[in-house]
Formats: structure tokens, sequence, C-alpha cells
């Protein structure tokens, strides 16, 4: 890329200023693109007329070429329909410093009511066209966007509007400023209102409010509304305002993008400002004027800071030129920049000048373009940025008229008759001080302000023009200074409309009763009669416009419940005086008697002028009841399928019912699988069952119900008939390692080989996920995660291929284990019902492990070693006695002891006995320990000599242990009796295991408690479904759960279970805590299996085989 774009582009990220590579600092100050910037210079227009609005787009610098400026446009109101399109580019002619845009509101053709709707233009970045598009970017651009850099113009409907929004902006800070953490920002915002005045102005930072500020008309009827918003953290923050009038009127500025960064280092860059310190410089003598750019923090170095030159005054020729940097010295805090006017050559009398000075952020010049961003940068800008000084022509003017403009009303604001119009204007003088202000309408004078200087050197000269009767009229305002030279202000049109009084609505029940009517059946043919009430609603007035007219609804008889539900709205159509409100009864059945539907008249919610209620008001109708014994509900019977009825999966199922009514007749009939809802049959002949199609009903024991009901809407449920729909099970799918020794040398291969039950006359893909201490692609190709069992055959083989290694490091044997997954099934409709039967379930074994022997010589790899108990973070009361155990196991000969360490200090060492178990556990009992903070580990040994050290374990030991902080009672959970045989004890009996689930206190009511289920056995398969849930009776302590082992012809050996306590899924408050232990571990034992002492289960766990009875306290 090129540098001078990536560092431009780079600043305006941190900075959003023009920031480029330079390597001579004087030619690019030189060569400074020209700054755009946007104002609505109209920004009222109107669909009445039309209207037009206007933006007006200006550029500093030379005008010697045309320069064309692009821009986005946004805002409510949309293009072609609200107003003529604009181009998205204008051109400012040579020789001009601006051109305008001119929004063209578009008038609606229809009579819809709308709110006033906005047009926001937004200038962009040039679109650079470059002959190379992979060239560098052309340098300088035609220009920069300046600030700022967006305008807003309103447009108002042509619907009446009686109060029109007020106006806002915030003035201060502009959009882009920066700040540093933690800043101190006054937020400015300028209001006001066409026909009264701005109440408050509430500041927000996003959706967060900031403040409300509330007018002080006596002091400043015009604000501005300023809001001090401390200590603001760094961030990126979005401004707004929110104006609110004295008839609850609001509108909301557009928004001002602000920064606060935050420096990590204890020297941020300076802040520097920029003030006017003279403001008046004169082609008289001539006299000079001063800027001061001042800077925050140290004052040890140099500092050069950048500024923009604008304003009305022309370089060269009304001053000389500014060089558009100046350098603060080393020790000093400001500098100054001294504007000289030059004198005109001719007699010519011109009106006074200004030059605007805008600082601007750092041009960094870099010596490596392509090296990094300097950052922090030398300074950054702070408020105020900008400073303007006035050059006082040398033309002989003894006295310079003053200039006024009316800042209120809005040039095509709009008021109703008879209206009390506020008129206000701004007027100066720069030679003297304004005397008075005179504003006419036309020719007629209105009245004339006198200035109060000791009040406002600069007014605003504000009158009030009362009883204003309908009329557009041309405002003006004549402002006179004390030597008695005037000006007149720009014409403003305004237009006070004639307003109708709004219409009066008022209600009668021009037809009071209403009688409940039965429903004919339908297969009858016959007319349904009704008897409805009708209200009449009438309006007084013009019957022109179509006019909605709300009411609310009251009596004893219920909305939607006795009648057809009311909108609480009536149109009366155009051309129209009424509109009629009829209220439909419902037959319900119900002995109710005479019901009453009260109809009141309410004002409109969101226009309450459109209409003003009458008298009567409200009216009165009857609802006349037909029944006079209670409804008897319909009678339904399922007559297909049987109770016990049985269908192969996926089943289609034909469920028939008979229903009938003593009293009326049977409108549908609902069936139900369970609590899911089949579908609804309707009626057809009295005589014809009511009948539906499950269709694709899944293998399950269902309940059937059907629900009939009648013409009143009561209901009956017949009883239930059970189904059974059955399928064909699923294949098995189990892995073993065929193969389960691979090595690097050579390499020799490993194997896995999937197996499936059932049929074999399609393919089965089969997903699996690999583990294990090898790495894939480091030690071994890396394997797809899916195997295909191929049409025909009953298994297919997972190769497992070891990648020698590439240097001579010495490592131990890894292992690959992969673990079958339930299988993965793309369905092209999510939504749709879950596919039936699944391709596979898994079987046992589900995982396999293959070792790969490394190809380097390790003769004796070390055992391995860990704490299993006392559990890491455990807390313990001085003096404790407390049992460490240790698990070690060797992969090529067996642990000769292990040695319990606390910190540094040796706890004793453990001799393994192999001839009771050679894998350990290894059990050490440090006694009497006082309280402390103790770090346990444990290095074991093998007969060889080979040592490895535990993962450290930390304990409390305390004095005492802190005081619950609930009532809530604790729970634990061990296994009484651990293991579980397929088959039966010696009494005859299944020989199961036992878990006890045990309470602390508080046995008052029954404990439910919550538990999951773990281990390699599966719930449901290897043993009787545990639900989840055991219940401690009232006045109980604790509740067993119980491991019935299900005989299976699978050759597993051994299989574990595991529950694990858990909090109540759904409680809104716990209602117990979990103590420790938390979890406990049981074993199921093939038949004829018989676990030597010592065996190992697949999932780490360890059995001690202890003598005793079935379910008895071993």
């Amino acid at each position: 890329m090129n540098c001078r774009l990536k560092h431009v582009l780079a600043l305006f990220v941190f900075l959003q200023g023009p920031f480029a590579c330079v390597q001579n600092l004087q030619a690019q100050v030189q060569t400074n693109p020209p700054v755009v910037t946007i104002l609505a210079s109209d920004p009222n227009a109107s669909e009445i007329g039309p209207d037009t609005g206007a933006f007006t787009i200006s550029r500093s610098g030379p005008t010697n070429d045309n320069l064309t400026v692009f821009y986005g446009v946004g805002g409510t109101a949309q293009p072609g329909v609200d107003y003529q399109p604009l181009a998205g580019h204008v051109t400012i002619p040579a020789g001009t410093l601006s051109a305008d845009i001119t929004v063209t509101p578009i008038a609606d053709v229809d009579t819809t009511f709308e709110t006033n709707e906005t047009v926001e233009v937004r200038l962009v970045r040039p679109f650079l066209r470059t002959n190379d598009p992979s060239g560098p970017v052309p340098w300088p651009p035609p220009y920069l966007v300046g600030s700022p850099s967006n305008a807003v113009v309103n447009i108002a409907e042509s619907g009446l509007v009686t109060n029109p929004p007020p106006h806002v902006r915030i003035v201060s800070p502009l959009n882009g400023s920066i700040f540093l953490e933690p800043a101190k920002l006054a937020i400015v915002a300028h209001a006001e209102d066409s026909h009264g005045k701005v109440e408050t102005v509430e500041f927000f930072s996003g959706s967060n409010s900031l403040g409300v500020k509330t007018n002080l008309p006596v002091a400043n009827p015009l604000g501005p509304f300023v809001l001090v918003w401390s200590n603001v953290v760094a961030g990126e923050y979005t401004l707004t305002a929110k104006a609110t009038d004295d008839q609850g009127a609001s509108s909301v500025s557009a928004p001002v993008n602000i920064k606060v960064l935050h420096f990590p280092n204890t020297n941020p860059p300076p802040v520097v400002t920029i003030v006017a310190s003279d403001p008046d410089a004169s082609e008289i003598g001539p006299d000079t004027g001063t800027f001061t750019v001042t800077r925050t923090d140290g004052t040890n170095s140099d500092l050069t800071v950048f500024y923009h030159v604008g304003g009305t005054a022309k370089p060269g020729r009304d001053y000389q030129a500014l060089s558009g940097h100046l350098t603060i010295p080393a020790g000093a805090s400001s500098a100054d920049i001294t504007l000289t006017p030059i004198a005109d050559v001719d007699t010519t009398i011109e009106t006074n000048e200004t030059v605007e000075v805008r600082l601007v952020p750092p041009i960094l010049p870099l010596e490596d373009p392509d090296g990094p961003i300097f950052w922090p940068p030398p300074y950054v800008v702070g408020f105020p940025s900008n400073a303007i000084v006035n050059i006082a022509e040398a033309g002989v003017l003894t006295n310079f008229p003053p200039h006024v403009r009316i800042v209120s009303p809005l040039n095509g604001a709009k008021f109703a008759a008879p209206a009390n119009i506020v008129l206000i204007a701004h007027a100066e003088d720069i030679d003297d001080q304004v005397a008075t202000v005179e504003f006419f309408a036309g020719t007629d004078s209105l009245g004339i302000k006198t200035n109060l200087p000791v009040a406002n050197l600069i007014g605003p000269f504000v009158l009030t023009w009362s009883n204003v009767l309908a009329g557009d009229y041309t405002l003006t305002a004549k402002a006179t200074d004390s030597r008695g030279a005037s000006a007149v202000s720009d014409p403003i049109t305004i237009h006070v409309l004639e307003v109708p009084p709004p219409p009066v609505v008022t209600v009668v029940a021009s037809d009071p009763d209403a009688t409940e009517i039965p429903e004919v059946p339908p297969w009858l043919g016959m007319l349904q009669m009704s008897d409805p009430a009708v209200f009449t609603v009438r309006r007084t007035g013009s019957t022109a416009p179509p006019l909605v007219v709300f009411y609310r609804v009251g009596g004893t008889a219920e909305n939607g419940v006795d009648y057809d539900r009311l909108a609480g709205r009536v149109m009366i159509p155009s051309g129209a005086e009424s509109a009629q409100i009829s209220v439909f009864p419902i037959d319900d059945g119900l002995v109710e008697g005479t019901e009453t539907v009260e109809l009141t008249l309410v004002p409109p919610r969101e226009f309450p002028d459109a209409y003003q209620t009458g008298s009567p008001g409200s009216a009165l109708a009857l609802i006349h009841d037909n029944d006079e014994k209670p409804d008897v509900p319909p009678g339904v019977k399922i007559v297909s399928p049987s109770d016990g009825d049985v269908f192969v999966a996926p089943a289609s199922v034909k469920v028939s019912a008979r229903a009938e009514d003593s009293d009326g007749w049977v409108r549908f009939v609902e069936f139900f699988a369970g609590d899911h809802r089949l579908g609804v049959a309707g009626v057809l002949m009295p005589d014809i069952p009511f009948e539906l199609t499950w269709s694709n009903a899944p293998p399950g024991d269902y309940k059937l119900t059907a629900k009939a009901t009648d013409n009143v809407g009561a209901t009956g449920v017949s009883d239930p008939v059970t189904i059974h729909v059955t399928g064909t099970p699923p294949p098995v799918v189990t892995v073993v390692a065929s193969d389960p020794d691979a090595s690097e040398i050579g390499p020799d291969t490993g194997t896995f080989t999937v197996s499936r039950t059932g049929p074999t006359n399609t393919e089965l893909n089969v997903f699996y996920r690999v583990g294990g201490t090898a790495k894939p692609g480091v030690d071994y190709k890396a394997l797809s995660g899916h195997v295909t069992i191929p049409a025909g055959t009953s298994s297919t083989d997972i190769t497992v291929t070891p990648i020698p290694d590439v240097d001579t490091t010495v490592e131990t044997n890894e292992t690959v284990e992969v673990r079958l997954v339930p299988p993965i099934l793309p369905r092209d409709d999510p939504s749709g019902p879950i596919p039936w039967p699944l391709p596979y379930v898994l079987g046992f074994p589900s995982n396999a492990v293959v070792n790969i022997a490394e190809s380097g010589l390790i003769t004796n790899p070390p055992p391995h070693v860990g704490i299993v108990s006392p559990e890491n973070g455990r807390k313990f009361v001085a003096p404790a006695n407390i049992q460490i155990v240790a698990r070690a196991e060797d992969t090529n000969d067996k642990v000769s002891t292990v040695e319990f360490f606390e910190g540094t200090n040796s706890l004793g060492v453990t001799t393994n006995r192999a001839a009771m178990n050679p894998l350990g556990p290894f059990v050490l009992v440090w006694s009497n320990v006082v309280a402390g903070e103790y770090h346990l580990t444990a290095k074991a040994t093998d007969d060889q000599g080979a040592t490895s050290l535990s993962a450290l374990v930390n304990i409390s030991v305390v004095t005492n242990l802190p005081p619950p902080t609930n009532a809530l009672p604790v729970v634990i959970i061990y296994a009484r009796d651990p293991v579980a045989f397929e088959g039966t004890n010696s009494m005859g009996d299944t020989n199961v295991a036992t878990f006890v689930v045990r309470r602390s206190d508080g046995t008052n009511n029954d404990l439910t408690i919550y538990y999951a289920i773990g281990g390699t056995a599966s719930n449901g398969v290897d043993y009787v479904k545990l639900p989840g849930t055991v219940t401690i009776p009232a006045g109980g302590r604790s509740a067993k759960i119980t491991v019935v082992p299900l005989e299976d012809n699978d050759h597993e050996l051994l299989n574990t279970v595991v529950l694990k306590l858990t909090p109540p899924p759904t409680a809104v408050v716990p209602t117990y805590t979990i103590g420790h232990p938390g979890k406990a571990a049981a074993i199921i034992v093939d038949r004829g299996e018989f676990a030597a002492e010592g065996d190992h289960s697949p999932d780490g766990l360890f059995h001690f085989r202890l003598p005793g009875m079935n379910d008895t306290d071993d």
C-alpha cells in the first residue's frame, strides 16, 4: 500500500483527522486540499406550496477550479415519495466558495395525517478514479471532509399540525472532538420553537440520559442549554439532545460523536486549544489581531501545532498569509499567531471580514513511511478548537449599519388562528450598539423593542404579536443603531390557518335489545338468524374526511365472551355523518339472565383535538338470555382403534370417535396422544363418526383420548385407549482394538474394528471422536471421524498409521483412543420431526485404545501417581487426623513406594504390598494436624528406581468451620453396597448395588434430591432405569437408590455406575446444598465373572471386593 494512504487511513481511525506520511513538512502544509463543510441554510421545507429547503456546501482555500463534492442522503423522508431525489454530488463552481442543494417536497396525494419528516445529507470522502487501480492513491485528494459534515432539513406535512415540534442542535462539542480521560465536558445545545417556547432540553449519551435542563425565559428565551458532564471515562460516545416545548411536542438533535481517550502511561499527550486573544484587527495602521494557542501539561520541549485557515477574508489580499502551523517553544505553555491586515489600495468601501483559525490533529513526518504509527500522538485537539479575528476595513465609513435577522418563527411556520406569535430578532452592530428593533408584517409596524444593554448587549429582541387572524404574512425586522444607521432583515413568510372547530360526537342505542339465538347445525342448510343490538355514533360539522371515534365497553356482559368482540373504535366514513356498532350475542349455554352492554365514547389517544365528546356520550343495550337450564356437556367415545391394539412404526393410525349432545349438537372433536394434540375433525352429519389419521407414528406406548366441543362451547373427554407402536430396533455399533499394538518402527499399524448388529443390506455411516495422548498429524496420520460399514458386511476397520519421529528425542509410548458417538443427522427441515428409527445406537464397548510404541528406546518409563483423597480445597477442623490416599501405577512394572510430602517436608513412605493390590492405593494417616494452609504431593518410585511427582493438592485446617450461610439441609451420597452382579445371590434374589442419600437436618417435610447418572454402564440398558431423583420422606434422614442389573449376552466383565448430586433444576429458591461426598460409584460385574483384587474399570475407577451379604452395611 502507498505509505501516504496507509497512514491517512490509520490516523483517521484514531483521530478522525487528516494525516499523511510526509518527507517535506513545509511542502505538505502548502498542498493541503480544501476542507468542505455543510449546513442547512434553509432547514425548513413544507409540502404546502411546496416550500423548498436548502443545504449549503462550502469549501476552504483557493476557488480557481470547479470542485465536485459527494454526499450520502438519509433521514426519515423517502426520496421520490416525500421529496424529489437528490443526485448524491454537487459541484462548487470556479470562483465561488459554496453551492446549494435544494430539497423540493412532494405534496401527499391523500389526506393521511403524518408527522414531519427529515432529510439528512452527510458529506463523504471523494471517489478517486485512477488509470491504474493498483497504483498509489493520488495526493492530495480533491478535498477533505471537515466539521460539520452533516445537516438536516425538516419537511412539514401538508396535514394540519397544531403544534409542530421545536428545533434543537448541539453546538458544542463539535462532531469528532477528542478528549482525555477523565474528561469534563460542557455540552451546549441551541433550541427554538416556531410558535411557543422550549421548556426543557434533555441530553443523552446513546440511550442514557445525562440530565435535563429547564429554560429560563426571562434570562434567555433561546437558551443555550448547558450541561456539564464530569469524569467521563475512555470510550466512544454518541451525544443527542431532546427538546420539549410548552405543549409537549419534542424533537431530537442530530447526533454528535466524540471520543474520550485513555493513555495507560503516566504522560498523556498535551491538549491544545485556541482563543482570539485580540479579536479585533484593522486595515488602518494596520492594527494586528492575535490568536493564542495553549497546551496543557509539560513544557519541556517544543510542540508544533497545525491549523486550517478560513473565514471571509482572503489570504494574501486582506491579510498576510498564515503558515498553517506554529511552534510552542520549550518552557512555554502558549504561543501566538499574529494576523496582519493588508490595507486596500483603492477606496472601495467594504464590510468587515473575518479570519477563522481551526486546530487540526498533528501531521506527522515519518522517516520510515512503512514503519509503525507514532502513538500517543504529539497532541490532541481540545475545546475550543477554533477562534475568529475580525478585520475592520479602511474605507471611510463613519457608521456601519447593524446586522439583523429574525430567528423565530422560522420561515414557513404555520399557526392556528387566532394566534399569539412570539417574534424574536437577533441584531448586532460592529462599531456601535443596536438601539431599537422594529417588527413589520408587510408594511404594518407591529411594534418597537428597545435594547437593554445591561441585560443583553446583542438582544434578542422579543415582541409578542397577539390575536393574529388567518392569512399569510411576510415578517421583517428593522434594526437601528445609536447613531441612526439602520438595516432590514431578510423576510420570512408565516401562515396563520383558519382552523374549524373539531366535530362533536355522540352515541345512542338505536336498537337497545339483543337476544341469544341458538346456532343452526351446518348440515341443515338453514339461514342463521341473529338479533343484535345496535349503537349509532354521530358527528357534527364537515363530513368530508373520515373520522375514527374511540369508545370503551362496559356493563355486566363480557366483551368477546357474551358477544362478539368489539374493537374499541369505529370509523365514520367520508361523506357520512354516522356509523353503527352492532352487538352480536354469543349463545353460550349458560343461565345468566339479562346482561348489559354499556358503550362510552372516549377522546382519541394520539390526536386529542380530532373531536370532542358531546351528550349523550354513552348508551346502554341489553342481551336477553335464551337458556332456562344449564347446558349438558357432550359425550364422546373412541371406537377405533381398540384398547391394546399394536401397530408397526412408522404407523398410520386411523382414530375414529362417536360423539353426541343431548341438548344441542357437537361442533368438532379434538384427538390427543397423551398431552400431544394430533388434530381436529369437524362435524359433517350427526350420525357420521369423527375421524382423523395419525401418520408416521413413532414407536412407543400411547394413550389416545378424544375431546368433543358442542355448539355452546361445553366439552367432554373420552376414556383413554392405549395402543402400542413397535419398530425394528436400529443396529447396535461397537468398537474394539482388533490390533491394539502399533509402532513407529516399520511403521507397524494398529487397527480398530467397528461392528454392527442386525441386517447388512445397506451401508452404515458410523461417527467417532479421536483422543488419547498421541497427536494426529504428528504421531500418526489423522483419522476422518467417521467410517462406513459397506453393504453386505457387519464390520469395517479403522487403521492407525504411526509417523516415525524425525528427531532422536526419547518419548514414552502413546495412545490413540477411538470413541463412538451418536449419529449426526442431516435434516432438510430443522423444525420437522426427528427421524425414526435412528441409523444406529451405541453398544458396549463404545471405545477402544491402540498403543503406539516409540522408536526411541525407553528402558523404564516412570510411574504415574495422583492424590485421590483429600480433594483439592478440602477443609478440616484442628487437630485433624487426615487420611491421604494416592493411586499409583506403572506401565511396565510395579510401583515400589509412594512418599507423601507437605511442601518439602516428608510425611512418610508407604511400601506397596503387591500381593494385596498391585495398583495401590497407597494410604498414610497424618495425625494431629494443627490449623494452617497445606500443600500435599505424592512421589511414586517403581522397582527400577524411576520416579514421578503428583499434582499439588491444597487443603486447609481451621480452628472451627465457619457457620452455615443458610438453614438449608446439606445432602451427601455414598455407596453402601458398591457391587452388583448379574444373576442372583445366595438367597435367590437379584444381587443389587445400593447408594444412600442422607440429609443433615430438617426432617419435617419430604425432600426431593436430584442426581446425574454416569459411568460406563448404560441407564435402562445394563440396569433398571433410574429416574434421576430420590425423595427422603418426612421424618426420615436418608433414602436408598437401588441399582438392579439387567442380564444381557455381552461379555463386559464389569461396568461402573456413577451418581453425582446436582442442584434442583427448576426451583426458584434452592431446597438443599450439596456436601461432601457429593458423588459415589458402584460396579456391575458380568454374570460368571469375578474381578480379582485390583481390577481396574474402563473409566479409571477402582473396585475393592469386601466380604458381606447383598444390601448390608459393608
